[in-house]
């Protein structure tokens, strides 16, 4: 699928297609995150026998095209190893963790083929259980695509002030379609048109908070 302004705006209903717009982002934007179809097929089996279900597709997605760790792009907040999935006593399985543990990612097993993304955050009082996060496991992981994407070697990076005439004329551009969560610190997504050419964009994340950024958080930008 062409990856359009429009197209992403309105995102996708079915994960597979939300796969492509993550897939095509890496291919076109983040060229240093190698892209490869990886065998995982044995490892896909023995995690479905351990957690009593298959994988969710946009999972197998991510390990077949990212590694069995998601290490190709995941570094600020890893993905859980494929050999590592296990369910908890509450029946969710972790698949993405903070790099020093502090919070936990997860969904409940056999709840849905999409299913919903919650949330354990070990630093903050009344998050130390599982709440809810995101609706869709496809746009959690898109979500995940465009923040980690910052972070990789070669990348456009461009962290601007917020001054009030970036704010300004950010606030013109059209939001992307991810719902807001309903705990933790709020983002606002953006695809943003440089220049002249509306084939070139910026991904930007612009925090309402500051967890995990500086005081005065910036706006970062990667195209």
């Amino acid at each position: 699928m062409s990856l359009t302004v429009r197209e992403v705006i309105a995102l996708p209903a079915q994960a597979a297609e939300v796969c492509a717009v993550a897939e095509e982002f890496l291919r076109d934007w983040v060229p240093a995150v190698a892209l490869s179809d990886v065998e995982l097929e044995p490892q896909l089996i023995a995690a479905q026998s351990r957690l009593g279900a298959p994988s969710p597709s946009v999972l197998r997605w991510l390990y077949s095209r990212l590694g069995a760790s998601g290490g190709r792009l995941f570094q600020q907040d890893p993905i859980v190893h494929l050999e590592s999935l296990m369910v908890d006593e509450d029946g969710v399985v972790t698949f993405r963790t903070e790099q020093q543990g502090c919070v936990e990612w997860g969904y409940q097993v056999m709840s849905a083929p999409d299913p919903a993304v919650v949330i354990k955050n070990h630093m903050t009082a009344g998050l130390s259980s599982w709440q809810p996060f995101q609706n869709r496991l496809a746009i959690h992981v898109l979500e995940g695509v465009l923040s980690e994407a910052m972070f990789c070697s070669g990348t456009h990076i461009a962290s601007l002030d917020p001054t009030p005439q970036a704010s300004e004329a950010l606030e013109q551009l059209a939001p992307l379609g991810i719902p807001p969560h309903p705990s933790g610190p709020q983002e606002t997504a953006r695809l943003l048109p440089g220049g002249t050419d509306i084939a070139t964009r910026w991904y930007e994340v612009m925090p309402a908070t500051g967890y995990g950024h500086s005081a005065r958080p910036k706006t970062t930008c990667v195209g």
